[in-house]
C-alpha cells in the first residue's frame, strides 16, 4: 500500500507540473476552424488537458509513448522530464526495495519458529507412518 500511494503522489504531482507548464503555450493553443465553426484547427497537445495528461505521465512511467519533441520546446518541460525520471527511479526503487527489506525481516524473525513447526509435523508424520507399518508387519 505505501508503493502505491507513493506512486499515485508522484504521478499526479508530475501531472500537475506537465499540465501547469503546457497550459497557455503555443502548443495548447486550438485555433477554431472559421469555415467550419464545429471544428477546430490547430495543435491539442496530450498535456494540456488534466485527463491527457495524466494518461501521458502513467505511459511515461511504464516507457511508452514518449515523443522526443513534448520535452525539448522549452526548458521547463526538459528539466521536468529529467527530474520524474530521476524521481522515479530513485524514489519508487528505495520505497520497493524498503518493503522487500520489511518483509524479509518478517520472513527471518519467525523463520526459526516456523522450521520447527514444519520440523515436529514432519516427526509426527513419519512416527504416524512408522506405527502403521508396525500395526500391518504385527498380523
Amino acid at each position: 500500500m505505501p508503493f502505491l500511494m507513493t506512486l499515485a503522489i508522484f504521478l499526479t504531482a508530475f501531472m500537475q507540473m506537465y499540465f501547469t507548464t503546457y497550459t497557455g503555450t503555443e502548443r495548447c493553443v486550438v485555433e477554431h476552424n472559421r469555415v467550419n465553426p464545429g471544428e477546430s484547427s490547430g495543435v491539442n497537445h496530450d498535456f494540456c488537458s488534466a485527463s491527457a495528461a495524466y494518461l501521458k505521465v502513467y505511459m511515461m512511467l511504464l516507457g511508452g509513448g514518449v515523443d522526443e519533441s513534448d520535452f525539448t520546446f522549452n526548458i521547463a518541460s526538459l528539466w521536468l522530464s529529467i527530474c520524474f525520471s530521476f524521481m522515479v527511479v530513485i524514489i519508487l526503487l528505495n520505497v520497493l526495495i524498503a518493503i522487500v527489506t520489511d518483509s524479509y525481516q518478517d520472513v527471518k524473525d519467525h523463520g526459526e519458529s516456523v522450521f520447527w513447526n514444519h520440523r515436529l509435523s514432519f516427526v509426527f508424520e513419519i512416527d504416524q507412518i512408522y506405527d502403521m507399518f508396525a500395526d500391518f508387519l504385527s498380523w
